[in-house]
């Protein structure tokens, strides 16, 4: 995949893609039209694209909410944060 498609180019395509299951089809289906554009005579390399989401929880909680969990984590866990 990265041999075809830039960092930018992959964040672009995931962030526009209309769901978080969606988005590593899509940067598999980018990544395949773009191969058959850069070498045409080559066979398609495999592709396999897995995304990781990050902080998603953040996007719909209220903001402060954070704290709370992380004083109901610490509580259950003895208070120790080590």
């Amino acid at each position: 995949m990265w041999d075809v498609l830039s960092n930018s180019e992959v964040v672009s395509i995931v962030s526009q893609a209309k769901s978080e299951a969606s988005a590593a089809r899509f940067v598999v289906e980018s990544a395949q039209r773009a191969w058959r554009t850069r070498f045409p005579t080559s066979k398609i390399d495999d592709c396999a694209v897995v995304c990781l989401f990050l902080n998603t929880d953040a996007r719909n909680k209220p903001p402060g909410s954070g704290i709370k969990d992380l004083a109901n984590a610490i509580e259950l866990g003895g208070g120790n944060l080590s």
